[in-house]
């Protein structure tokens, strides 16, 4: 079997090696002979790295910190190569809290692991999230330490209560994709604590943007600058209606607006902006403006995809017929009304436009839904 293994070729190596995980390839796959440690080290397997400590069971314990201390290392002389790193459910071990500007334990070593890894030159993807932070300690702050000519899409969370923080990003100026989440904590851009936040913007470049976390303060004033933002995404984000009023000045570039598991007062500025894509509205609880959402359809006459889940005061509005060049609907609500009746579908030219088959489920709150028409 030794002899059969010896006589493989180094391209059936890698596409068997890069069945194992990072530490599985690395800890016990290199180990075996010379051979193998050079198929480990090739430049197709370092494209993409993932690196995941999740079900690991010494993934809190001392010896996974030494590891990750000792992944910097690895990395300078492999950074070239990566094009990819995903550094999952990374030990927090004992973190400096988020305001100090010397973070210790798993919090130092990850934070040296992302400089190393950018500075390779290649990095186009860099997906980072911690696991285990306790709720006085947090990831370190997103500033401009992060320097990278080629990094275009950006990553970063952390678990439980952890408050995500970006400084600023100057030192990326190829951004293009910037995703910002937390468990139960909250996202802040700037240098400020107070509402809106305050300070440098993410890079002008960027065209997509996602915000995951519970903020109740507003919306980042920084992102009225993002002048090429084309997708803007926000989850757990509870707003005011006219918090989103800054959103305005993005109605030139942006594209597709989708609101995930947000508060029931939808945008006022809605009607306002010239989505050419998508909008996707999923609330927490009956949607309070649902008259904005009439007044949308008809201004948005461009969209190409409608997915709405939540509780609203009509079943399916007569603005439908505006959509011209709706693709896709899905309307997912709960109708409350005084008796049972059947929905009338509006007519209109979305009915010809339509190229995927409709989702619509509609339950009438208090009473059972008649079969109708839909």
């Amino acid at each position: 079997m030794a002899a059969g293994l010896r006589d493989l070729p180094d391209a059936a190596l890698c596409t068997i090696f890069g069945h194992l995980d990072f530490f599985d390839r690395y800890c016990n796959a290199a180990l075996v002979c010379k051979a193998w440690r050079q198929a480990v080290d090739s430049p197709e397997l370092l494209r993409d790295v993932i690196i995941d400590y999740s079900g690991r069971r010494s993934a809190s314990s001392a010896a996974s910190l030494r590891r990750l201390r000792a992944l910097p290392r690895w990395l300078r002389r492999r950074a070239q190569h990566v094009q990819i790193f995903t550094l999952q459910s990374c030990p927090g071990g004992p973190l400096a809290p988020y305001h100090q500007s010397k973070p210790s334990g798993g919090c130092a070593a990850c934070l040296h692991t992302m400089s190393v890894v950018t500075a390779g030159g290649e990095l186009e993807l860099l997906d980072v999230y911690f696991g285990w932070v306790h709720s006085s300690m947090q990831p370190p702050i997103l500033s401009t330490w992060l320097s990278s000519s080629s990094l275009q899409s950006l990553h970063y969370g952390g678990y439980n209560h952890a408050t995500v923080k970006v400084a600023s990003l100057e030192g990326l100026p190829a951004l293009r994709e910037l995703s910002l989440y937390t468990e139960h904590g909250a996202v802040r851009l700037g240098d400020g604590e107070e509402a809106g936040g305050s300070g440098p913007c993410p890079p002008a470049t960027l065209t997509r943007l996602m915000i995951e976390g519970r903020r109740e303060e507003g919306l980042p004033l920084q992102v009225r600058a993002l002048s090429n933002l084309a997708q803007l995404t926000f989850v757990e984000s509870f707003f005011k209606a006219t918090d989103y009023n800054p959103l305005q000045q993005l109605s030139s570039s942006l594209r597709r607006l989708e609101l995930f598991r947000t508060s029931s007062a939808l945008p006022a500025v809605l009607p306002q902006l010239t989505l050419r894509e998508a909008l996707v509205i999923r609330t927490v609880g009956k949607i309070a403006n649902s008259e904005v959402l009439g007044a949308s359809l008809a201004a948005l006459t461009r969209l190409t995809c409608l997915e709405v889940d939540g509780s609203t005061d009509v079943a399916l509005p007569a603005e439908l017929n505006a959509l011209s060049r709706l693709q896709r609907l899905s309307w997912n609500t709960a109708f409350e009304c005084a008796h049972a009746q059947l929905v009338p579908v509006p007519g209109g030219a979305w009915l010809r436009s339509v190229r995927h088959r409709p989702s619509l489920s509609i339950e009438f709150v208090g009473r059972p839904m008649l079969p109708g028409r839909l």
